[in-house]
């Protein structure tokens, strides 16, 4: 509280997060910005907050006890991290490391000043790893991190791709067997009986309009496959606006502004759209790689400066996110030698990889990638195990990944 000025940060997304919570919470539930813009479940835990706080007297104070649960639920998978740490890396010293750096990783401490999802997001998928490396034979277990990924990606949607290596590594995380395979059901039960109730409640919120977990994601992969760097949508008796920071960052990749009378969820109409600028681009695939380069840098929302000491702090973690996400490629002297468990590694490897892919398909943004920093700070230790045995592979690899950093950043 003291390092930030977050009384001041309700505007643009975080505005619509709180103001979605406010709107719920006062029985307006066919508003339409419930479900057009935003991921809803955010802004339904939000409505249930509030309504705890009202019958203790606490209303007054609701920003920052909600403020206050997000770095509760942060320190709590902490200790799912490391958790998860004991199972991948050797070495007990290098997991109390692992768990140190990432705890006080500057970019996930900072969203914790703002009413965003992902401060939600982040920590159940944190825990649920955690459950599912140490208790995978657990079906009761199981099914509770089920529960706990759902609410994960129920708030950051975008996240959902984790799902399937989570459920593959409790199907092989030993011997194929009749038992691992019922475990996996039973975690997928839990997982989407959150979902399925979180799709229904936007159904009926949206009177049959929204039929899913978000109703952005048409528009999301309009934005990143026509390169839109402002959306303005104007459906009858509303407007809103969506800008992709990584465009408005870089500018010379945008190549259009974009307006339209439908609505947000309109996701058939958008991924049309999508589609059709595929279609118009030969060289799509080649932009839409270059534009990967926006979750590393000049991208972050919301940057605010009035944040004590913002710029340099996210500097040094765009340089070491950047590396650590380089560094994945040594994993393929690890695996070849045989000298990591190799299930482990690639259900921790694919989460990055997949949440990388998620923002190629989709538009990218340097906030999106948070999801993943848990996993590359494991991958990163795991490397710093055996580095000893890679002396001078790991000289040649770094040298190469600092020549890419300096194209990046």
């Amino acid at each position: 509280y003291h390092f930030t000025d977050y009384k001041n940060y309700i505007f643009s997304d975080m505005a619509g997060y709180w103001n979605n919570g406010l709107t719920r919470f006062n029985g307006d539930i066919y508003n339409i910005g419930l479900y057009t813009l935003f991921a809803s479940f955010y802004s339904f835990y939000l409505a249930e907050l509030f309504k705890i706080l009202t019958f203790l007297n606490l209303f007054n104070n609701k920003l920052e006890i909600a403020l206050l649960l997000q770095i509760v639920f942060g320190t709590i998978s902490v200790f799912f991290f490391h958790l998860a740490s004991t199972h991948i890396i050797k070495s007990k010293k290098l997991c109390l490391l692992a768990t140190f750096f990432y705890a006080f990783a500057y970019p996930i401490i900072y969203l914790n000043a703002f009413i965003m999802a992902e401060n939600l997001s982040i920590p159940m998928t944190i825990i649920s790893l955690g459950l599912i490396l140490a208790f995978n034979k657990d079906n009761y277990i199981m099914f509770l991190a089920g529960l706990i990924l759902a609410a994960g990606v129920a708030a950051r949607p975008s996240t959902g791709l984790v799902l399937f290596p989570y459920v593959l590594y409790i199907v092989f995380a030993e011997k194929f067997s009749t038992k691992s395979l019922r475990n996996a059901i039973v975690f997928s039960l839990g997982f989407v009986l959150v979902t399925g109730l979180v799709v229904m409640e936007n159904s009926k919120n949206s009177r049959g309009e929204v039929k899913s977990l978000s109703g952005n994601a048409g528009s999301q992969f309009f934005i990143g496959q026509c390169k839109a760097q402002l959306v303005h949508c104007n459906p009858p008796g509303y407007h809103f606006e969506v800008g992709d920071p990584a465009l408005l960052g870089h500018p010379e990749w945008a190549r259009m502004n974009f307006e339209t009378t439908h609505p947000f969820h309109d996701q058939k109409y958008f991924f049309e759209r999508g589609l059709q600028c595929i279609r118009l681009n030969p060289n799509i695939w080649w932009d839409d790689f270059v534009c990967l380069k926006g979750i590393f840098s000049k991208t972050l929302f919301p940057s605010m400066l009035s944040a004590r000491w913002f710029e340099p702090l996210i500097r040094i973690s765009n340089f070491i996110i950047l590396f650590m996400t380089l560094s994945i490629g040594f994993l393929f002297f690890l695996i070849r030698d045989k000298r990591v468990e190799i299930k482990k590694t690639l259900l921790i490897t694919s989460i990055p990889l997949l949440i990388i892919l998620t923002n190629y398909i989709f538009a990218e943004e340097q906030r999106y990638y948070f999801p993943a920093y848990f996993a590359l700070y494991l991958i990163f230790f795991i490397i710093l195990d055996h580095i000893k045995y890679y002396f001078r592979e790991a000289m040649i690899y770094s040298v190469l990944a600092l020549i890419i950093m300096s194209y990046i950043l």
